[in-house]
């Protein structure tokens, strides 16, 4: 067996080479030779992947608290209703087993506002219910 190597063709203006057989891939010109970001050079549809500030929240953007010492038996109405007092709560996980369902004794509660979260947090750490 043979190694692979590459046919080199004919050299370009900075003195490499491209294998032969291969087109110059070259990037799109832009007008006035400024750079264009691709989300915004034609055909692309507005703006493509990054940030924007107008987007919803992510998951992974809200405040969340981690709960621990859960009760086997705790549902995540039984959460919602205990968080709701301090705000908005937008997620309530439960960590549970796959094969039984049963609460792990863990979960994770996520609020819109950063200062309901930090609120819950300073009157529900501790707590026993």
């Amino acid at each position: 067996m043979r190694p692979w190597t590459s046919s080199l063709d004919t050299p370009l203006d900075d003195g490499t080479a491209t294998p032969k057989n291969e087109p110059i891939i070259s990037a799109p010109a832009a007008a006035g030779g400024k750079y264009v970001p691709p989300s915004m050079r034609a055909g692309g549809a507005g703006r493509g992947a990054g940030e924007s500030m107008n987007r919803p929240a992510n998951r992974d953007d809200m405040p969340t608290l981690r709960v621990t010492n859960v009760s086997m038996e705790t549902e995540e109405n039984d959460l919602r209703d205990l968080f709701s007092r301090f705000g908005r709560v937008h997620r309530v996980y439960i960590g549970r087993d796959r094969d039984t369902g049963i609460g792990k004794g863990y979960a994770f509660v996520s609020f819109e506002n950063k200062a309901d979260a930090e609120r819950a947090m300073q009157k529900t750490n501790g707590m026993v219910a």
